[in-house]
C-alpha cells in the first residue's frame, strides 16, 4: 500500500505499507528507499539507512547488526542511559477516593517498563524509516536528542568494527577501492589469492558503513535465483518463498536503482560458471551489467580465477568480454603473501589475551603458512583448550598445542596437460575417391588432426 493513504497523526502499524511477514521484525529496504528518496536532508537520509540495516538479520555473521528494530530501540536507550521511574502513582479507591500514593517498582517492573518503552521507541523509528510526513521533534526515550543518540551510536558501531580488524596492507587496499566505488559509483575490482584477508576487509568495510555498503558472498550455483535471493538478503526485501524469482529481481532493481547502495559481491569469480568447458551465455554478468547501466555502484572481489573464467568464456562462446571489462574503472591486485610486518600486526589486534612469546609463536608459525586466516584459527583452537580446562584466557602451551596439532595434508599438483600426438594417415585414407596406391608403393602422409596437438582448457 502506498503511504500516502496513512491518516495523519494515527499510529504507525509497518502491516500498512507491506503484509509479508518478513516485516515483523525488520524494515524493508524498497520502502525505506522510497521515503529517503524524497529526503532533502543527506544526514538523515544515511541514518535512515543505519536504522534499516540494524534491523535486518546477520547473514554472515559480521557481529554489526542489532537483528531488529526493537533490539535496534534497547540498544539506543541503553546509550542515551535511559532510567525508568522507580515509583509509579497508586490510586486508592478503596478509601473512597483517598488521593494518589507512589509505591516503588519491584526490579521485575523495572523490567518491564524498559521494555514498554523500547517498544514505543521501535515505532517511532519505524514511523522515522517508513512515514513521508515530517520528521519528529522527539522519541520515546530520547526527548530531543535522538538524532544525537543515533549517531553517536552508529559511530560507535563503526569504531568496533574497525578496531576489529587489523589493518594490514592487504585490509588498506580493499578498503581504499570500495571507498572509490562507494564514492564514485563506478565499478572496480579486487583480485587476490585466498588466506590474504581480502573477505575479511570487504566484510569489515560493509560493516562499518553505516548501512551504505552490503556485503553479498556470490552463491557457487549457476542459476539466477540464488543471486536474486542473495541480494535481496543484503538489502532486507521480502524474500519469502512464496515469491517467484521475477518478483524478486524486480524488488532487488527497484531498491537498487532507488537507493544506489554500494554492493561488495566476494567471490565474484562465481558469476561465470565454474564448468571447464561453457557452454552458456554468462546471466549473471549481463544482468550484472544491466545494474551497472542504471547507476548501481558495484564491487567485485574476486580470486584470480576471475580472468581465467572471463577469458574461457570468451574462448569457448566467443563471447564479448567487454560487456564487463570495460565498465570496471579501478583494479586492484593484492600481493601473494601478507609480509611478516602483517602479520605481526595482525595478532598484536587478535591475540590481545595471550603472551607475548606465544605472539611472537603465532606470527612466525603464520609466516609459515603465508595465510591470515591461519591466526584467527590457532586462536580459537588455543580459547577452546582454556576454556575446557577452566582457564580465564590461553596459556602458551595452549597456544603451542593449536600450532603443534594443525592437521597437514600431502600437496596435491595439478596434472599436465595431456600433449596428443598427431594423427598421420596416407592421403588415399582421407578421399574414398582417391585411386589405390600399388603393392609396396609409399603414399603421401599428412597430419589430420593437428588441432589435438594443443589440447584446450577444459
Amino acid at each position: 500500500m502506498s503511504t500516502r493513504h496513512a491518516a495523519a497523526g494515527g499510529q504507525l502499524r509497518q502491516e500498512r505499507f507491506a503484509s509479508s511477514e518478513a516485516y515483523k521484525t525488520s524494515l524493508g529496504g524498497l520502502l525505506v528507499a522510497k521515503r529517503c528518496s524524497v529526503l532533502a536532508d543527506r544526514e538523515l537520509s544515511d541514518l535512515i539507512w543505519f536504522i534499516q540495516d540494524q534491523s535486518l538479520a546477520d547473514p554472515y555473521a559480521l557481529g554489526h547488526r542489532a537483528g531488529s528494530v526493537e533490539a535496534l530501540a534497547r540498544a539506543l536507550l541503553q546509550e542515551a542511559g535511559f532510567q525508568p521511574e522507580k515509583w509509579t502513582v497508586i490510586s486508592d479507591w478503596s478509601a473512597g477516593g483517598a488521593p494518589d500514593r507512589w509505591e516503588e517498582l519491584t526490579p521485575a517492573g523495572i523490567e518491564e517498563a524498559c521494555r514498554s518503552k523500547a517498544k514505543e521507541l521501535a515505532r517511532a523509528l519505524c514511523d522515522l524509516a517508513l512515514n513521508p510526513e515530517a520528521v519528529p521533534a522527539e522519541m520515546p526515550g530520547l526527548d530531543r536528542t535522538w538524532r544525537c543518540v543515533l549517531t553517536t551510536y552508529r559511530d560507535k558501531c563503526k569504531q568496533t568494527v574497525k578496531l576489529g580488524l587489523a589493518p594490514t596492507s592487504a585490509a588498506k587496499d580493499v578498503a581504499r577501492t570500495l571507498h572509490f566505488s562507494r564514492e564514485t559509483g563506478k565499478p572496480s575490482l579486487v583480485l587476490a589469492r585466498a588466506r590474504i584477508g581480502k573477505s575479511a576487509a570487504a566484510k569489515a568495510f560493509c560493516a562499518g558503513s553505516g548501512g551504505l555498503a552490503r556485503y553479498v558472498l556470490t552463491p557457487e550455483d549457476n542459476d539466477m535465483v540464488s543471486l536474486y535471493r542473495a541480494f535481496a538478503k543484503a538489502l532486507g526485501v521480502a524474500d519469502s518463498p512464496s515469491k517467484k524469482p521475477a518478483d524478486v529481481r524486480e524488488l532487488v532493481e527497484r531498491t537498487l536503482v532507488s537507493s544506489k547502495l554500494l554492493l561488495v559481491l566476494d567471490e565474484a569469480q562465481n558469476l561465470f560458471s565454474g564448468a571447464l568447458r561453457m557452454s552458456k551465455q554468462p546471466q549473471r554478468v549481463l544482468w550484472l551489467r544491466r545494474l551497472i547501466d542504471a547507476g548501481v555502484p558495484i564491487a567485485l572481489v574476486a580470486l584470480p580465477e576471475f580472468e581465467q573464467r572471463v577469458e574461457r568464456c570468451v574462448r569457448h562462446l566467443g563471447w564479448d568480454s567487454a560487456q564487463i571489462t570495460d565498465l570496471i574503472c579501478k583494479k586492484t591486485v593484492l600481493p601473494d603473501r601478507l609480509s611478516a610486518a602483517d602479520f605481526e600486526m595482525l595478532v598484536a589486534r587478535l591475540a590481545v589475551d595471550v603472551s607475548a612469546a606465544s605472539k611472537r609463536r603465532i606470527a612466525a608459525a603464520a609466516n609459515a603458512q603465508h595465510g591470515a586466516q591461519y591466526v584467527v584459527d590457532v586462536l580459537e583452537v588455543a580459547r577452546h583448550s582454556a576454556a575446557k580446562a577452566a582457564r580465564p584466557r590461553p596459556s602458551d602451551q595452549d597456544v603451542l598445542d593449536a600450532i603443534g596439532d594443525r592437521p597437514t595434508f600431502p600437496a596435491v599438483v595439478a596434472k599436465t596437460p595431456r600433449k596428443w600426438p598427431a594423427r598421420i594417415a596416407p592421403d588415399d585414407a582421407l578421399s574414398p575417391s582417391s585411386p589405390v596406391s600399388a603393392p609396396g608403393a609409399q603414399s603421401p602422409r599428412r597430419e589430420i588432426a593437428p588441432a589435438l596437438q594443443e589440447t584446450p582448457a577444459g
